[in-house]
């Protein structure tokens, strides 16, 4: 899970067609309806990223289920954004695991809901929603709605952002040496396990605003903002 935007973009969605009388809808009706206003959605934001020639992979577009094999891609981005549920009643996917939506099943059928909080993240304004501002991806209530909401209920994702910003706040400033740091920590993970655990929480950060990047030549420099060291120092 390597963004945020398609996360916010689930709940709005799931807000919208979930009734205000219900506390949960059909996940595969949701999950068949989702895949499309995504996919339409992608587009837009792919032609925008276009216009103003981001750099691949710094796109708002990322993620989203976009690719030539609509239904490849549908399946993608249900399974990692959106949520399952495995045979053992655990729930799988970004939604789940931050606490924003439950999956429920009962007999043969599965349900999806918001919880309290992915009500509240769904309720926040978002600029490209909102006010078609495709100049950043979240705005400054989302960020700090996010933020707040980790500390509180999502100690795992706490745990990784912090163990970057670290890394970072002590000078190691390139991939190479963040990739470094973790392995220090996690000594049982593969170099390609740790690359990709460091790509995806380091985009779900930079959306954020808790570091900045800089071109190097042809790498790139990573420096906190003053939003990730403040970060750093919070619920420690």
């Amino acid at each position: 899970m390597n963004r945020i935007l398609p996360l916010k973009f689930a709940v709005r969605m799931l807000a919208r067609h979930q009734p205000p009388d219900s506390n949960a809808i059909d996940y595969w009706e949701f999950a068949h309806t989702l895949a499309g206003e995504a996919r339409e959605f992608g587009a837009l934001l792919e032609h925008q990223d276009l216009s103003q020639e981001k750099e691949r992979g710094e796109g708002l577009a990322v993620a989203f289920p976009t690719g030539k094999d609509a239904q490849k891609a549908a399946e993608r981005y249900r399974n990692l954004f959106v949520g399952s549920y495995r045979s053992d009643g655990k729930q799988l996917g970004a939604l789940p695991l931050l606490k924003l939506v439950t999956l429920r099943r009962e007999g043969d059928s599965l349900s999806i809901g918001l919880t309290r909080a992915g009500v509240k993240f769904a309720e926040l304004d978002n600029p490209s929603l909102e006010s078609s501002d495709f100049n950043t991806p979240l705005g400054e209530k989302e960020v700090n709605f996010y933020l707040g909401h980790i500390l509180q209920d999502v100690p795992g994702e706490v745990q990784a952002f912090k163990l970057i910003l670290s890394a970072l706040s002590s000078g190691k400033t390139r991939r190479e040496e963040v990739n470094e740091a973790i392995s220090n920590i996690y000594p049982k993970w593969t170099p390609p396990m740790v690359n990709t655990q460091r790509t995806g929480a380091m985009s779900r950060m930079f959306e954020l605003g808790l570091f900045a990047k800089e071109k190097v030549g042809v790498t790139v420099r990573y420096t906190l903002t003053s939003m990730g060291m403040e970060f750093l120092g919070r619920g420690s």
